[in-house]
C-alpha cells in the first residue's frame, strides 16, 4: 500500500478581486531584487478587505487536521512587476501561513521541496514521484495559501501586480 510521507498542504482558490482594496501609492524598491512593493509601508486597508481575506483563508486552512485559534492577518502588501522583475528565494518568517493573490498576472511563483538538496543529490532532477519544485498554474483572481516555511521565489516574465500577506495563529 502506498503512503505519502510528510505531505505539506497548500490551498489554491479563487478570490473576488473587487473585495480586496489595497493602495499602491507607496511602492518602493526593496529586498536584493529591488522589486517595487508596499511591504515596508503603513497603509489603510478597509475592514471589509480584512474580513473577506480572513474568510477565504480560514475556509481553506480549516481543512487541515489540527486545531488552532486566534488567526489574524498580520501583513498585507502589494508587489508591482515589470517583465525583468523577480524575487529571490525566500520564506516568510515569524508567521505560520502566507498567501499570494495574483491580481493582474498569472503565477510565476516556484515553491521548492524542503528536501530539494537531498532529493537532487540522491535521486536526481527529474523523477516524478520526487519533485524538486512546484510551479502553480494560477491565473489572475487566484490565491495560493501555503505554510510560511516553504522556500519560494518568483521568476521573471510578469507585468502587473500581486497582493501578498502573512497569517499568524496559535495551534492547540
Amino acid at each position: 500500500m502506498r503512503k505519502n510521507l510528510f505531505a505539506i498542504p497548500i490551498f489554491e482558490d479563487k478570490v473576488d478581486l473587487d473585495k480586496i482594496v489595497i493602495s499602491d501609492e507607496n511602492l518602493k524598491e526593496t529586498w536584493d531584487c529591488q522589486l517595487k512593493t508596499t511591504y515596508f509601508e503603513q497603509h489603510e486597508v478597509p475592514q471589509d478587505t480584512w474580513d473577506y481575506l480572513g474568510q477565504i483563508i480560514t475556509k481553506n486552512i480549516n481543512d487541515i487536521d489540527c486545531r488552532y485559534h486566534h488567526p489574524r492577518i498580520e501583513n498585507l502588501w502589494m508587489n508591482s512587476y515589470v517583465k525583468t522583475d523577480f524575487q529571490e528565494p525566500h520564506i516568510h518568517s515569524h508567521c505560520q501561513w502566507s498567501f499570494i493573490i495574483y491580481q493582474t498576472v498569472p503565477s510565476k511563483t516556484v515553491f521548492f521541496n524542503p528536501s530539494f538538496k537531498d532529493i537532487q543529490n540522491q535521486i536526481g532532477n527529474d523523477v516524478p514521484d520526487f519533485p524538486l519544485d512546484y510551479k502553480p498554474q494560477l491565473e489572475p483572481g487566484s490565491i495560493i495559501i501555503f505554510p510560511s516555511f516553504l522556500l519560494h521565489m518568483v521568476m521573471q516574465g510578469n507585468e502587473g501586480t500581486t497582493i501578498a500577506g502573512n497569517v499568524r495563529l496559535e495551534y492547540d
